[in-house]
């Protein structure tokens, strides 16, 4: 699947942005809308600093891959539609189809044999998933799968899976937030007897 490569005109932004619901932001502006459509998503991506990985590695251009190589691989992730600049914001952007499906974060209860097993799958595969917290994994709607959003810090080894103690930085990653922490204590040790078992 190609994914176009287009820049976007202040009008053309104005346009999108028409009716959409703003869903994040940080001191620096917004980051997530969600358009009047309703099935589909615009994520915005600030230039952090002149020297970083972003120059030989746009974010836009890196969350795109990253969303096609997951599904290439039968993990469920964003279907990204066009990426590229607004010059005019000094941003990069993706605009992608909207997942239907509930953060874990918010889910009444989370199933740690689900759970475990899903980051076994990950972690086998070579998959390191920086960006992992209860909120930026989705229950699908539609199959009860696990998604992955958020995915453009995600790492894919080149060979092999992940060594023990990455396995052990991206669960600490996964409890860095204390709201997710309080959660995820309650479900710890079966989570991790299921992940064991992959």
């Amino acid at each position: 699947m190609e994914v176009e490569n287009e820049s976007l005109s202040e009008t053309e932004v104005n346009r999108l942005l028409e009716g959409a619901k703003l869903l994040e932001e940080d001191r620096f502006g917004p980051k997530i809308y969600e358009l009047a459509d309703g099935g589909r998503m615009l994520k915005l991506f600030r230039v952090k600093r002149l020297l970083s990985s972003n120059l030989w590695s746009p974010y836009a251009q890196r969350f795109v891959l990253n969303s096609l190589r997951l599904r290439e691989m039968g993990i469920p992730s964003v279907a990204c539609l066009q990426y590229g600049r607004i010059p005019h914001l000094a941003r990069q952007y993706v605009l992608y189809e909207k997942l239907a499906g509930i953060p874990l974060r918010d889910c009444e209860a989370i199933d740690p044999d689900q759970l475990g097993k899903f980051f076994a799958h990950l972690h086998d595969h070579g998959i390191y998933f920086r960006s992992c917290h209860l909120g930026n994994l989705l229950l699908l709607e539609e199959t009860g799968e696990l998604a992955l959003i958020d995915i453009m810090d995600l790492r894919f080894r080149r060979r092999g899976a992940l060594s023990d103690g990455e396995r052990e930085r991206n669960f600490r990653h996964l409890r860095r937030l204390e709201r997710d922490r309080n959660r995820l204590d309650e479900i710890w040790k079966p989570f991790l007897e299921a992940y064991k078992r992959g």
